[in-house]
């Protein structure tokens, strides 16, 4: 496992200074990894933006975009925390949140290889606001999504019903999960991307490892894909505690195709 994770930070760094931020020079950015991360008292509600409203959201964006990638959730509602992770993603990336709390604040953390791209103030969303959060956001340029299909997505969860762990959930059924670190692997028969989903210290908070519930998309996947995602060890104090394992869904073009579970659940698909 250590030397994965030396891998992951070798490939991250390399990426990040051979694609740069984009847009500056008028060139096509190269894919990198993208981590966006909503946090906020657990169970805070949030969705996307379904349609475009420039005065109350701040930009004409919806769902997920980027110009290789369009992710639009439709009616569904998450549960704060959540993590997003893009893979083979081009920059900019833009996100349109809505905090659907009444009174409790969503703190949003846009990650770019391993470099935060926005402040704490840019990435706060209060309760009932609508907010455009977008890598580069000083480049003032038209962003037209035209994604590759299909639309790969993967979804990693641990439903926590009580005290226990339900494996047989579906994850977008799941209002409230276990937080558990897992290394992550995704990849066509081109190329794998691996990762554990590290950002560094950003005030108020750290990302250590790829976390439980989160939403994983690998953009312009050939032939085929695979995901595996290997739960973190030492995650176990004891007590009453279950032992740490996620379910892992893979979806292609929004149908679900293979589900599995486990302390190392692995999904696959011919495309």
């Amino acid at each position: 496992m250590m030397s994965r994770r030396l891998t992951v930070v070798t490939v991250a760094a390399f990426s990040l200074a051979a694609g740069g931020c984009g847009g500056n020079s008028g060139t096509i950015s190269r894919p990198i990894e993208t981590l966006i991360y909503v946090l906020a008292t657990q169970g805070v509600p949030f969705e996307f933006a379904t349609t475009a409203d420039p005065d109350a959201c701040g930009s004409p964006g919806t769902g997920i975009q980027a110009p290789n990638a369009d992710h639009q959730f439709g009616d569904r509602v998450f549960q704060a925390p959540h993590l997003f992770v893009l893979e083979n993603v081009r920059q900019p990336v833009r996100a349109v949140i809505r905090n659907l709390s009444d009174s409790l604040p969503l703190q949003v953390f846009l990650v770019l290889g391993q470099v935060p791209q926005i402040g704490e103030t840019e990435g706060t969303i209060n309760p009932g606001e609508c907010k455009t959060i977008i890598t580069n956001a000083l480049i003032n340029r038209p962003l037209t999504p035209n994604p590759i299909p299909p639309e790969i997505r993967v979804e990693v969860c641990a439903p926590r019903v009580g005290d226990t762990l339900d494996l047989t959930m579906q994850c977008e059924a799941a209002t409230d999960n276990w937080i558990w670190g897992y290394f992550l692997s995704i990849g066509d028969v081109k190329a794998s991307n691996i990762s554990n989903c590290q950002f560094p210290q950003q005030p108020p908070f750290t990302l250590d490892a790829c976390q439980s519930p989160s939403t994983i998309f690998m953009e312009a996947p050939q032939d085929q894909v695979d995901a595996v995602m290997s739960v973190n060890p030492g995650q176990n104090p004891g007590g009453d505690q279950p032992t740490a394992q996620v379910r892992v869904e893979l979806f292609v073009n929004g149908e679900l195709t293979a589900a599995a579970a486990g302390v190392e659940a692995i999904v696959s698909d011919d495309l």
